[in-house]
């Protein structure tokens, strides 16, 4: 991105990888990472300023804290924190419920606390007050989404996209997502009149993007 002009972009909206450890959502991916703080931050450090430098308005970053990854996200809070305007939760109404029991000292049962929340940070070079386009709350709902492809398990629910898309952009703007997928922030865009790029390293998870936006943006022409 480096070679992109300064503003060239309205918005950015991306998900990158959680680091789940077990590496059971791609198939194209490998989503295990010895120091997940380091990926983050180093990555998507420099990519993150090269979003803020390329980016006129937001740049919106959705990762999940997870059992494996959660010190990394936290710390990672704390690192882009003068350039964090607010954090946007997005609460699943159906999580998958937690079966993970275990007895204390007592012989009193524990259950883990059901991880149903995702967060979506909100950051820019100018982290003056939280606004949108919208008159939202800072938390939003929806089922997990039911929609996966051969080798992806970890699509973002559309119904999320949809939502950021009209409420951090307007029509016309352009939308760039570095962490492209399977397509559905461009899709998003489209279906929005946003105009979108998107950046993929694997070619395989961008020929099934390719398809994915042609088909269900097919409705527009």
């Amino acid at each position: 991105m480096k070679e992109i002009k300064d503003n060239q972009f309205d918005v950015a909206i991306t998900s990158p990888p959680y680091n789940r450890i077990r590496n059971d959502k791609y198939a194209h991916y490998d989503d295990v990472k010895n120091n997940y703080y380091k990926m983050i931050v180093d990555v998507t450090n420099e990519l993150t300023n090269e979003l803020l430098r390329t980016c006129k308005k937001d740049v919106i970053v959705n990762i999940q804290a997870t059992y494996f990854n959660k010190k990394d996200v936290y710390k990672y809070i704390g690192y882009f924190a003068d350039k964090l305007k607010g954090i946007v939760i997005w609460e699943k109404t159906n999580p998958q419920p937690s079966i993970n029991k275990i007895k204390d000292e007592n012989g009193n049962i524990l259950t883990s606390v059901c991880n149903a929340v995702e967060y979506f940070f909100v950051l820019n070079e100018q982290a003056e007050e939280f606004r949108a386009y919208g008159s939202i709350k800072n938390i939003v709902h929806s089922s997990v989404n039911e929609k996966h492809f051969k080798g992806h398990g970890a699509i973002m629910k559309y119904e999320i996209a949809d939502w950021f898309v009209k409420n951090f952009s307007v029509e016309g703007d352009t939308i760039v997502d570095p962490f492209l997928g399977t397509g559905t922030i461009a899709i998003a865009s489209e279906l929005n009149k946003r105009k979108y790029v998107g950046y993929e390293i694997s070619k395989e998870y961008c020929q099934i993007a390719k398809k994915r936006i042609a088909v269900e943006t097919s409705t527009l022409f």
